[in-house]
């Protein structure tokens, strides 16, 4: 079972399908909107499933039970339970997006996947009696949408729901660097917020959900819920590497496409890949249970 789930060309195949016409007349005939306005960010929850994947290769999930911390679209977690795998997700409810909850059960129903996988709930709801027993906790792109305030009660609901012995993967962007990937923009440095009042985007919603995470600040919320946690080395390299890879992505970053080949070329890119976690981003950290 695991070498089907971390097959990226059959994982390739799923994506094909979820794009095929096939699929998307069965998704137009659930919902009352047009979904062709959706394509593109079915696009990016795809890419971004793909990369999930990627991230999770490292893991023995087989007879496993895993959750997946913001599941979007769901597709990530569609694969996993596709391929057998215990797999859950949370997604909070009135997020804006309702079309991520239309496509979950639109590729659940397609598929003939397992029923109730995602619960409704937020990091900072979890506890035992909404899922307990969890060997892997995982997000992508996740924890910076959650409110600073809530951050300390996120880490504690997740570490309250794993098994003995399980633990957490995250990726995420680490705002000590200043950019803002989603927007695409250089940030302020120290003064993350002031952008957005000077780009005139700081009424948008996608703008008010960031709080500009950080290296430090996963170490202080990591120390606070007496949790070990390791950064994955030369991320900044692989996320440029990605551009050459992974077409989606780099048409979202099209300005940094340009100077890969400057980057590869000149010896910078192999630089990269010994440049110290507290100075890259994304960041993707391992969590577990201080013993």
């Amino acid at each position: 079972m695991t070498a089907a789930i971390f097959n990226e060309e059959a994982m390739s195949g799923f994506a094909r399908q979820l794009r095929s016409s096939e699929f998307r007349q069965f998704w137009q005939s659930r919902v009352a909107y047009e979904v062709a306005i959706h394509y593109a960010a079915m696009e990016n929850h795809i890419e971004e499933s793909l990369f999930g994947l990627r991230l999770l290769k490292e893991f023995h999930i087989e007879n496993k039970k895993v959750l997946e911390i913001g599941v979007g679209a769901g597709i990530l977690t569609a694969w996993l339970l596709k391929n057998g795998v215990d797999a859950w997700g949370i997604e909070p409810a009135g997020t804006g997006f309702e079309f991520h909850a239309n496509v979950f059960s639109c590729v659940q129903d397609f598929f003939n996947l397992p029923s109730e996988r995602i619960i409704d709930a937020a990091a900072e709801d979890l506890k035992p009696s909404l899922i307990n027993d969890v060997d892997l906790i995982f997000s992508v792109n996740v924890l910076e949408h959650i409110q600073p305030q809530n951050l300390p009660a996120a880490f504690a609901g997740m570490k309250s729901v794993l098994a003995h012995g399980g633990g957490m993967l995250h990726h995420c962007p680490n705002y000590l660097i200043p950019y803002e990937p989603h927007y695409r923009l250089p940030l302020v440095p120290f003064f993350p917020h002031l952008t957005g009042k000077l780009k005139g985007v700081y009424k948008q919603g996608l703008w008010q959900s960031l709080n500009f995470i950080t290296y430090f600040k996963v170490k202080k919320l990591a120390a606070g819920a007496d949790l070990v946690v390791q950064f994955k080395k030369g991320l900044m390299a692989v996320a440029f590497e990605r551009l050459e890879k992974d077409e989606v992505y780099a048409s979202r970053h099209y300005l940094l496409k340009n100077f890969f080949p400057v980057l590869k070329y000149s010896g910078i890119l192999w630089a990269m890949r010994h440049i110290p976690p507290s100075l890259c981003t994304p960041m993707t950290f391992y969590l577990r249970v201080f013993t």
